[in-house]
């Protein structure tokens, strides 16, 4: 059996109240509505289109980090409330306005752009802060730092 065999599941429709059966690759047999299965379809689907995004999102913000190197010291992704949090740390310990407008400029195109759907994202700037005042903005479920590359 291959690869692909093995993580085949199949459907099969029964007349008796509209029930489908599902067969797992290990061989448990599931009941449910037609309309049950559609809406597991359907949520598999986005599940697979969200870690796509994902993905698209973290070389987005990892790509605006390193054009603004000679402001932000670090950043992180991270998950905040109901969502995502992409927290910059500037390089300097007194506000930068010019850092923050471009920061909310990211986060109006990441947030009119259809490829990033699913995601909802906060952003925040932060003065160059002590690494516990840091950590308070961060969730201990996960955390992402992008980091500079070698020489800058």
């Amino acid at each position: 059996m291959t690869a692909t065999e093995k993580n085949i599941v199949e459907l099969k429709f029964e007349r008796i109240n509209d029930q489908i059966q599902v067969v797992a690759p290990d061989k448990h047999i599931m009941r449910m509505p037609i309309q049950m299965a559609v809406a597991a379809c359907r949520a598999f689907a986005n599940q697979i289109e969200f870690v796509d995004q994902f993905h698209m999102l973290r070389d987005r913000l990892g790509d605006w980090f390193i054009e603004h190197l000679e402001s932000a010291d670090s950043a992180y992704l991270t998950t905040r409330d109901s969502g995502l949090l992409f927290l910059v740390v500037q390089k300097s310990d007194i506000f930068d306005e010019r850092l923050a407008d471009e920061l909310t400029s990211l986060d109006l195109e990441i947030s009119g752009d259809s490829d990033f759907a699913l995601i909802t994202l906060s952003v925040h700037a932060v003065p160059n802060s002590p690494e516990e005042a840091i950590a308070s903005f961060l969730s201990k479920d996960m955390i992402i730092q992008f980091e500079a590359p070698n020489g800058d």
